[in-house]
Parts: C-alpha cells; structure tokens; sequence
C-alpha cells in the first residue's frame, strides 16, 4: 500500500498529542480497548429482521514481521529492524454490522455526513450522532492506537445501497510520538507523527500525496493471510480492526491492581493471556448484553451480542457467577418473580419530580433492580472457589465486611461503572463477608420537561470521553441551569436501597472509633466546639480527657463536627461547619496521634519512615454562606466534590500531599480578603491503620 504522511497544519494534532487525548490512565488499556471495539460494532448494527444479534470476534495470534512489511511503504524496512520476526497482534471483527461505508472523499460528502469510514481512519473527535448510541466524543477510537505501536489496519466489506453491489475497503493508520528519538516515519520539519496507507487518490484536485483505502480483493485478501485472516463472504458486511506488534506481557502487566498489602494477589485471569483477560473485561462491561436474547424485546431494533474470543463463543453459562447476577438483574425488571439462586430480587422505580414531561410521560428516570445475594449463590465456596466479585472489578474493599455495589447502564446496556463507595453507595448499609448487596440502575428513556432533549441523550452527552461515569450538565436547552438529574438519580437509588435492608447497626469497634473521634475532637477543638453527645456507651471507650487551651491562630478560626462519624466501607464521614471569620486562607490537615504529640503527614513520614496512614479523600460541599450583613447571603447549594483542586462560590481549594510519598493528607481553602465564609460540607478521608488514632486540624495560613 501506498504511503500519505500527514503535513503539518494549522491548529492541527499530532501524533503524541493524539495519543494522550483520551485522558485515561486509570484504566488498563485491554479494558478500554474491549469497551470501545464492542461498542463500535454495537453501534453499526444492521437494521433489518435477518439478524438478531452483532457477532463480535477477538482474536490473539502470533504473525511474520518479514511477511508483513512489504505491505507498508516507507517503514518496512524499520519494521523489520525493531520488531521479532515473531510477533503477535489482536484483532477485533464484527459481523451483521453496516461496515465503513460513507465517502472516500472529503469531496464526496452529500450534506456535511463523513461517514464510518472518514470519521473512524481519517478523522478524531468526530462522534457518533446515531440516536442511543454509545459514544458522543470520538475520542475513543484513539485507544486502537495506544494498544501496539499505534499501527492499525482496518478491513471491512459493505453493501452500496445505491449500486446494490458488495465492496471490500482496507487502509492502515499509524500515530505514534514524533518528539521521540526513534520512529518510524521519517524525521523532518514538518513532523506530526501521523500517516495513512492505500492506494493513490486519482482525483488530483486535491493533491498527488492524497489516499484512499484499496479496494482489490486479491491484495486485500493477501494481507490478511499475513494474519491468517479470512475475508467477508456472500451476504457478510462488517468491519476487522488489526493492530499488530502488541506486547501482551506489556498489557498484562498494566491489569495487575497495585495494593499495599503483601497479601493481596492479582486477580487470576491477570496471570494467565491476553485473550483470558479480554474474555473476564468483555463480561464485566457488556454482561448485560451477552448472549441476552431478552434485550431484543426490552428495545426496538435490540440485537444481542454473540461474543468470540480466539474461536471460544462466551455464553451465559459460561459467565462468572458473579456477571451472571449482573445481566439477571438488568433483565429483572422484565421478568416474573425474579430470582439468583436463592436471593429475591427486588425492582423500584426511580421517579423524579419536576424532571419529567407527565403531559406524555411518567416521571420515572429508571429502574433499580437490586438483591442480597450470597457468596454460595456466586460460587465463591468449594468447589467452584470463584472469586470475590470486588476482584473481578477492580474494588478493594475492607476485609471486614462487605460494601455495597452498584452498577449503572444506559440503552447499550454497556456497564459505564460498578461502585462500591461515593454518590451512588452513600448510607446503603454493609454485610457481612458471606453475602453482599448487589442493584443495577437502568434507564427509562424518557423527555426531560420543556425541552427536546431525552434522559438518555442528557446522560450520553454527560458522559466524559472514556464514559466512566455519568455527570450533570447545563446549557442553553435547560435555561443555562443545573438540573442535577443524576444527584438525584443517586439519592433514589441510596434511599430505596435503604429503605428495604435497613440502616447499618455499627459494631463495636464502630463504636470505640466513634468514641475515639470524639476524643481526639476534644483535644484538638477550641472550647465550645466540641463533639455533639449521644456516642453509644461501651465499656472499652475511655473517658476523653479536658479540653486543652487553644492556640491564637485556632482561636480566630472555626470548625465544629455537625455529626457523629459515619462509617462507610473503609473510610469515615464526618459533617463540619467550617467558619472564616476575617481570614483569608486556612488549612485542613490530617493529623495522627502519637506519644510525641501530633503528627502530621509531614512529620509522620520523616519519623516514621513510612507512608502517612491517613488519606483525605474529599470535601463534599454542601452549602457556602457569606455573612457579611445581618441576613447571610446564600453562595452555593447542592453537593460539591472537592477532590481535586478547584474555585467553587469564590473559594480556591487546593489538596496538598505529604512530601516523601505523595499521600493526599491537608486540603488549603483561600477565601477573598475580608469576607465572612462559612462552609458547610462532609469530609471524607481514610485510616490506612486500624491501630492508630486520626483526626484533623484547622490552621490558619499566612
């Protein structure tokens, strides 16, 4: 194939910055790549009473570098110079799919429409203007790229539906970092890292450097034998994404969760290949679709998912327990006397007031579906010895009971998030190690009030580009006002959840670190600013000793505990008020007590020498009042997640971290000059130590 190296251009990307666009580093790249590929073909699905499901393949294999290279003019030569004779790639296929089909040309577009072809090889952040589709950023695709050396070729038949004739495409793409030393295209002063091959375009108004993909099915068919691939035949349309060169010990390696305890293993699948790794993501995001005939009748135009990975087809039964419960949840809601094993499964529906347009629909925004399920109706007791589910998403949890998980789709039925802690889990009570409280949120799609836009189409478009978690937005169709639809979908899901298994009874060491909060309170609080009583009585809590006398600089500042802590999987909620006064900068610090005295996460690691055991983990801000006059002005309401640094009703926040091992352990609030701020908020933070006490300090900063 003919070679296209990309000029550079104003306002153009290059290839290293194309690479760092998706912004997720938190995510092993097998995950995004699974969660993307699956989605993509899900997306193209054909439309029509044939099929009844999208057929997608995963496939891992070794190939020749040397067969390989001839194909790809200008680096085929430096393919074979860097890369093993024997290599390995992973390919992804779809089938009962539209296929690339649009233009070839920019010049060929029929009203501004690119096409799948332009957008998935030619362009980026073009995203998907399908209704319901998953991806509504076009950044995703740039993971295809991150997985090898950001080689990639794309294969795929169509059918004209103005010629009624079949048509095979092909092209490659490659990004890859211009700035470093070694690359494969050729360094000149113009480098953007970036280059397409295909055959020559002939239309030479455009240029003579211009491709497109080929379309000659011998040569077509000859570089797939490179792979050991066969093309589409008959009546097949679909589209096969090859990206060769990967190092599977490389993308292995990046699954394996980092823990602080020795004990802890990697979860088994990361042990053993690439394609056993794809096979475990495939059902934690898509379990909900697999082999899941009942999402054809839940949706028009529905098509299930038929799954292969290296010619092995994924069934239902061949899900881990775990997965199984998930896709049974989702199909609850549709489903007689719902059951897992055992365990009953509840559904509610979620209904929001003053959201919803009840003129044409109920104010339902969804349904959760949720159950107490045991650890033998998930097989985690001998024989079958499966896995604790927080390993299969990566969750590490306390080892003392079991938090609450909750997973929440859209119409693709993609998993956005399993969560065990934060907006969605918040007073949902624990259990203990032999079962757990499992939901599943699905949503009704239905038309937000005084507008055109549908719940879906507002969470879609609320999604970040790696559409981890759903957001609230605002903007001219809602009046330029926050709706926060998904804060209240939250509070829903906590509040049913809640309201059918109970508060959380705490135990007795619940108990013993309530009173030692209180304690430390006492200590640390100027007077008048002391824990609220109605601590439950234990023997083994000691009486807290008298207040000290405050510091000048504690003495001009303010915080009072609103609450008792409350004890959510491994980390502790605490309500303040935190009040100003005429200071402009104050600082919160977690502080350890020790037989030398306070110690903060400073001091902690330089005597200790080792990582500070208490981490802060947010602020959620609940109200910001300015008293300046008689009648305080009201600044901010709602509920605000500082965990990151950021301005919020004029107020800079800014978390800061211990020296030596970079634990987040004080959070600086800066207020303008003169004003009387009070905050009102919930810190959240973590005690990495069961044996030690922690609390917290307000100072003042110059």
């Amino acid at each position: 194939m003919e070679i296209e190296i990309a000029h550079l251009e104003r306002m153009s990307e290059s290839g290293k910055s194309l690479l760092r666009l998706i912004q997720n580093n938190g995510t092993p790249t097998l995950d995004l790549l699974v969660r993307e590929s699956i989605q993509n073909s899900l997306d193209a699905s054909l439309k029509n009473d044939v099929y009844d499901n999208v057929e997608v393949r995963f496939d891992v294999a070794p190939f020749d570098t040397n067969d390989l290279a001839p194909h790809l003019k200008t680096i085929g030569e430096k393919l074979k110079k860097l890369y093993p004779k024997k290599s390995m790639y992973i390919s992804v296929s779809d089938k009962n799919t539209v296929g690339l089909t649009g233009p070839v040309r920019y010049e060929d577009r029929v009203g501004g429409e690119y096409g799948n072809l332009l957008k998935l090889v030619y362009e980026i952040s073009k995203p998907q203007e399908k209704e319901n589709s998953g991806g509504s950023w076009g950044l995703g695709k740039t993971v295809y790229f991150r997985v090898g050396i950001g080689l990639v070729l794309y294969y795929s038949r169509i059918f004209d539906e103005y010629s009624k004739t079949y048509e095979s495409r092909m092209a490659a793409a490659l990004v890859e970092d211009e700035t470093k030393i070694e690359t494969l295209l050729p360094k000149t002063l113009f480098d953007r890292g970036i280059a397409w091959w295909g055959k020559k375009d002939t239309n030479t108004s455009v240029g003579t450097h211009r491709t497109i993909p080929i379309t000659n099915e011998k040569e077509i068919e000859r570089i797939l034998s490179v792979f050991n691939l066969s093309p589409y035949k008959g009546k097949e349309t679909g589209t096969r994404i090859i990206i060769p060169f990967v190092d599977t010990k490389k993308l292995l390696e990046e699954t394996v969760p980092e823990s602080d305890d020795i004990n802890v293993s990697p979860p088994y699948w990361t042990k053993g290949s690439v394609e056993e790794y794809i096979s475990v993501a495939a059902q934690k995001w898509y379990c909900c679709r697999i082999n899941n005939r009942s999402y054809n009748e839940r949706y028009r135009d529905g098509r299930y998912l038929k799954l292969y990975v290296n010619g092995q087809r994924l069934t239902f039964e061949k899900m881990a327990p775990y997965f199984q419960l998930i896709q049974t949840l989702y199909n609850a809601p549709w489903t007689n006397n719902p059951k897992f094993g055992k365990s009953e499964i509840i559904c509610k529906n979620i209904t929001l007031r003053n959201v919803f347009d009840t003129t044409k629909n109920k104010a339902i925004a969804g349904v959760i579906s949720f159950t107490r399920v045991s650890a033998s109706d998930l097989k985690m007791t001998s024989p079958d010895n499966y896995d604790s589910p927080y390993r299969y998403i990566d969750k590490v949890a306390d080892p003392s009971y079991n938090n609450p998980i909750i997973a929440y789709v859209r119409q693709p039925a993609m998993v956005i998030s399993y969560e065990i802690t934060g907006e969605w889990c918040e007073g949902i009570p624990t259990t203990g190690k032999d079962d757990f409280i499992v939901g599943v949120f699905s949503i009704i799609d239905n038309m937000i009030a005084d507008t055109n836009v549908s719940l879906e189409e507002y969470v879609r478009n609320g999604e970040k580009a790696d559409h981890m978690s759903w957001s609230d937005w605002t903007g001219p169709v809602f009046g330029n006002k926050q709706l926060q639809i998904i804060n209240k979908i939250q509070r829903g899901v906590r509040k049913t959840i809640r309201e059918n298994y109970g508060e959380m009874t705490p135990t007795k060491i619940d108990r013993r670190n309530i009173g030692l909060g209180r304690m430390l309170a006492d200590i640390l609080l100027p007077d008048g600013l002391q824990m609220p009583t109605g601590v439950p009585s234990d023997p083994d809590i000691p009486d807290p000793p008298g207040p000290v006398n405050p510091s000048p600089s504690s003495a001009r500042l303010g915080i009072r505990y609103e609450s008792e802590p409350e004890y959510s999987d491994n980390s502790i909620n605490l309500k303040v008020k935190i009040n100003f006064a005429k200071k402009k900068k104050a600082i919160l610090k977690m502080v350890v007590v020790s037989e030398t005295g306070l110690m903060d996460g400073k001091r902690w690691e330089e005597n200790i020498g080792k990582k500070f055991p208490v981490v802060l983990n947010k602020l959620t801000v609940l109200r910001v009042l300015k008293r300046k006059a008689k009648k305080p002005a009201n600044l901010y309401e709602g509920m605000a997640i500082i965990d990151s640094n950021r301005e919020l009703a004029g107020i800079r926040f800014s978390l800061g971290k211990s020296d030596s091992f970079r634990v987040v352990d004080s959070l600086t609030m800066e207020v303008p000059t003169g004003e009387n701020y009070q905050i009102e908020g919930i810190i959240n933070y973590t005690i990495k130590d069961s044996g030690i006490i922690a609390s917290m300090n307000l100072m003042e900063v110059d």
